[in-house]
């Protein structure tokens, strides 16, 4: 986005910088010189040198450069729009993203309290089905059945609990923090 702001300005300083060539130019100089004139070699005699001095005024006023100047500005706008363009492209990416993120921290976040609910079911299970085979009702089947299934939730808790860091890291990310 900096890069993008970086060259928006640019092109507003290049097509200032264009429609300045409109203006009148104005430029002053001042030249001041002596040349040596005499029949002998004596270059330290004060009246043999001839000083002279140049003083000028110059004005420039554009009157037609064939449409050239025309002709920069609008290729200059057009470079303007299409960074505006891809700056406006750029903040809805950015805004997707975000959404994006979000959603996905929100699924994970259902997820791993529903991952909770079934831990908390997994294990009445086991409960009673341990209670049963003491009592002498179940099978050591029914046991071990339950107890895989209590492991099986355990190890999707954790992988649920894994998610939901991740995607908060991602929504961070997202945002900028």
């Amino acid at each position: 986005m900096k890069s993008l702001q970086t060259e928006k300005t640019f092109a507003d300083l290049d097509i200032q910088q264009i429609k300045a060539k409109y203006l009148p130019t104005v430029a002053g100089f001042f030249q001041t010189q002596a040349a040596f004139q005499s029949d002998g070699f004596n270059i330290f005699k004060f009246n043999s040198w001839i000083p002279s001095t140049f003083v000028g005024l110059q004005a420039s006023i554009p009157i037609f450069d064939g449409f050239q100047k025309r002709a920069q500005i609008a290729q200059r706008v057009i470079l303007k729009d299409q960074v505006l363009l891809q700056e406006n492209l750029m903040q809805q990416v950015i805004a997707m993203q975000v959404a994006q993120a979000h959603t996905q921290y929100l699924s994970a976040y259902e997820a791993y309290r529903s991952q909770e609910k079934n831990i908390e079911l997994a294990q009445k299970i086991y409960n009673v089905t341990l209670t049963k085979y003491k009592e002498g009702v179940g099978s050591s089947l029914e046991v071990t059945d339950a107890e895989s299934k209590l492991f099986e939730s355990q190890a999707l808790y954790v992988k649920n609990r894994y998610d939901l860091v991740a995607s908060k890291n991602a929504l961070y990310k997202a945002i900028g923090r």
